[in-house]
């Protein structure tokens, strides 16, 4: 154990706290540069790893019948990703997708304050395409609302979106804990290694540990 963080005092166990930190001081440099490196090497990582992913969107106020609370907008919203609306999207893309996977693309919430509005978004890894299956998507639901609720209207309030950068994954949230990370990791190694260091690296140590004065020394001589 470190003489100096680690003492005893009537027969009790005492932790203190400023040498360790006083090491930690000492080497906050190599803590800096392991701390960005942690954060490039997870950033750099996630860029290699990881697809991006896009997402286009639009909104519409709706209703049926005049109402547009909460329920009733869910049947609404949930015929954005039936199969009537869905089924011409995958030859509009040049794709192959299965309805499952067209599906598992497209999602739609409906607003809390019961105005009325409802969100569609699709997220692929293609901007273009999330755009033209949003398009899909915004045509073939106001065709299908007239067949399939009755008393329902659609306004719409704006156009798909073509996205001009990725929705996900965050980059920089990656890079982020990576240095938090890196750091955590660095300062836990060096306490550790200054708390458990049992060399004595002066005198004052002694002194202070066995409560005895030092009445000789042995020089470090170097050399043959």
């Amino acid at each position: 154990m470190n003489y100096n963080a680690v003492q005893k005092s009537n027969g009790k166990i005492m932790l203190d706290l400023r040498p360790l930190i006083l090491a930690l001081l000492k080497r906050v440099g190599k803590i800096a540069v392991i701390t960005i490196a942690c954060a490039l090497i997870a950033y750099a990582g996630a860029k290699a790893v990881l697809t991006p992913m896009y997402t286009s969107s639009f909104q519409t106020y709706a209703n049926i019948g005049g109402k547009t609370d909460a329920s009733t907008l869910e049947v609404i919203a949930d015929l954005a990703s039936s199969d009537a609306v869905l089924q011409t999207a995958d030859s509009r893309i040049e794709s192959s997708y299965s309805m499952g996977q067209l599906k598992n693309m497209v999602s739609a919430s409906v607003s809390k304050d019961d105005n009325g509005l409802v969100t569609v978004t699709v997220t692929t890894t293609d901007p273009a395409e999330a755009q033209t299956i949003a398009q899909t998507i915004r045509d073939n639901m106001q065709v299908q609302i007239s067949f399939t609720v009755k008393d329902g209207t659609m306004e719409l309030l704006d156009e798909p979106n073509l996205p001009s950068k990725p929705s996900s994954p965050n980059y920089k949230r990656y890079g982020m804990f990576g240095a938090a990370l890196g750091l955590v990791l660095t300062v836990l190694y060096i306490l550790l290694k200054e708390l458990f260091d049992r060399r004595v690296n002066k005198k004052s140590e002694l002194e202070k540990q066995f409560g005895l004065p030092i009445l000789a020394s042995v020089s470090n001589l170097k050399g043959k």
